[in-house]
């Protein structure tokens, strides 16, 4: 069945590429009829305001994201700080007001930058989301360092043993998508805006980690060469799991119960699909 549908994935990506190359074609030829006659003058319109986000963007503007998180399996909690290198956007502001994206169930314990401890305010700001305001921050005096604790919920999925390939022990994953990530930690969480971000996991079992970025040690990850919006940040995987390479450039990560199955699936499809 696996083999069926490989070929029929293969024969319909096989079809989307040759209209495609087909339209391109055309488009590239009509471009070289008359380029003066053709050529459009650029519109420029303004950026709508996203109001699913809170964040002063135009404010202020985090470069970067570093995480040190504490996760506790048995408690289903992650303890821990998130550094924020920020920069401002109006130069005629010395310092003010930082607001970001935050979630109800973060609960922060302390502010500061450098030797300074920030007062802040956290209200709700709708369904999905909290409002996080730091009071008089000042850009080019140090990162921001927010020390807070979370159950990560919606973003993390805690499992049972039970509910496990295994049957052995808990299991946990994140996925920030589409605006979860803002219960994992503050953040600029608007999609247009990206940052490079690390992250250092410290972890109380034998249990292994994975996570959407190069990884630098057994539990340290880092993204500094591409920047990301927050959505992207810090999605892993804890538990006990095994990691298979299927290619040059791929790999997947499974329990070792399912990992020879996991690889044989996706051998034949991922290197296509890229």
């Amino acid at each position: 069945e696996t083999t069926h549908q490989t070929k029929k994935l293969r024969q319909a990506l096989g079809k989307k590429q040759e209209k495609m190359h087909s339209l391109f074609t055309r488009l590239a030829a009509s471009s070289l009829v008359d380029n003066e006659k053709s050529r459009v003058a650029a519109v420029d319109l303004p950026i709508p305001e996203d109001v699913s986000s809170c964040a002063n963007i135009d404010v202020f503007l985090v470069r970067h994201y570093s995480f040190r998180w504490r996760v506790d399996m048995e408690k289903r909690q992650i303890r821990g700080t998130v550094n924020l290198r920020f920069e401002r956007v109006d130069a005629s502001r010395k310092k003010g007001d930082l607001v970001l994206d935050a979630h109800e169930n973060i609960k922060i314990s302390k502010i500061s930058q450098g030797s300074t401890v920030k007062k802040f305010e956290q209200k709700k700001y709708c369904d999905f989301g909290d409002e996080l305001i730091i009071r008089e921050v000042i850009p080019c005096s140090g990162d921001l360092i927010i020390e807070y604790i979370t159950s990560g919920q919606p973003a993390v999925n805690w499992l049972n043993p039970q509910q496990t390939f295994g049957g052995m022990k808990s299991m946990c994953y994140a996925m920030g998508q589409p605006c979860m990530n803002r219960a994992l930690f503050p953040s600029q969480d608007c999609p247009r805006v990206r940052a490079s971000w690390d992250i250092n996991f410290i972890l109380h079992g034998d249990e292994k980690v994975a996570c959407a970025a190069p990884r630098i040690s057994d539990t340290a990850f880092a993204m500094k060469e591409q920047t990301v919006p927050v959505y992207l940040m810090a999605n892993f995987v804890i538990g006990r799991i095994e990691y298979r390479e299927i290619s040059h450039r791929s790999a997947v990560w499974a329990e070792p119960e399912i990992i020879d199955a996991a690889a044989s699936e996706f051998s034949n499809c991922i290197e296509l699909y890229l």
